[in-house]
């Protein structure tokens, strides 16, 4: 068994020997590399969960919108229709869904009569997708691509003449998800350069004097010069480690 691993059981699960690999490889690695993980982490984390939730909350935004005016736009057509339908003008009725064209959020539209046989359909120019057959049952469906597909009756006082299955694309969500990603890619860039300055800072701050200090104690164990003195000339805590490490040697030398 190699050391710093435990051993694992079934019953209770312990940590892996790369958990302590990579413990062990934090633990050792330098001050400026332990700040500048430390701050992607506490920046990085809470910025790509924000980010998380705002997509989430764009999405349920979104498609609650798209609902409402898909299912708003199958009312408006469905009683501008109603008239053609009874009157088995397949024409008019064709003509009523190529007002669809205005919306480029809509790929096609199709009516569909009592019988369930296709009375007229609309399809958005440069749309290559499937031509359904017969309608869907009433209510809203979502495809494995994220379209929606709306299913409404269409009615003639209390009697149901037809149905009206309107796909809509949500090629706006796409666009706005892809603008949220280059704003969190930009921000993370950002964060990334504004990580690499606050380590350099430390670096000269913190990790050098630790590191002067550590190179005096080297030099007095390995030559027994004890005359070797820091600069103390800070007010914080290294610059009082420095000063008892000189009053240490001065008390040794004499």
């Amino acid at each position: 068994m190699s050391p710093g691993c435990t051993v694992t059981h079934r019953a209770t699960p312990a940590p892996t020997c790369e958990k302590t690999a990579v413990i062990r490889k934090f633990r050792d690695a330098s001050i400026a590399t332990k700040v500048r993980i430390l701050f992607w982490f506490g920046i990085g984390i809470p910025l790509v969960s924000s980010c998380a939730a705002f997509c989430v909350n764009d999405v349920r935004i979104f498609t609650t919108s798209q609902r409402f005016q898909v299912s708003t736009l199958a009312d408006t057509l469905g009683a501008n229709s109603a008239a053609a339908i009874e009157f088995d003008d397949a024409q008019v009725a064709t003509e009523i869904l190529s007002s669809l064209r205005l919306q480029p959020s809509i790929d096609s539209a199709q009516i569909f009569d009592a019988a369930g046989d296709l009375f007229a359909s609309y399809r958005r120019a440069g749309y290559e997708g499937p031509a359904p057959k017969a309608p869907l049952e009433i209510g809203h469906h979502y495809t494995t691509g994220g379209d929606l597909i709306l299913t409404s009756p269409i009615n003639n006082g209390a009697n149901r003449i037809a149905s009206l299955q309107i796909r809509a694309n949500s090629d706006a969500l796409y666009r706005q998800m892809a603008r949220n990603t280059a704003v969190v890619a930009a921000v993370l860039a950002l964060s990334l350069l504004l990580s690499m300055i606050v380590a350099t800072v430390l670096q000269r701050t913190v990790a050098t004097p630790v590191q002067e200090l550590a190179s005096a104690t080297r030099a007095v164990s390995s030559s027994g010069d004890y005359s070797v003195r820091l600069t103390s000339d800070r007010d914080d805590e290294l610059g009082h480690l420095n000063h008892d490490f000189n009053e240490m040697l001065e008390q040794i030398q004499h």
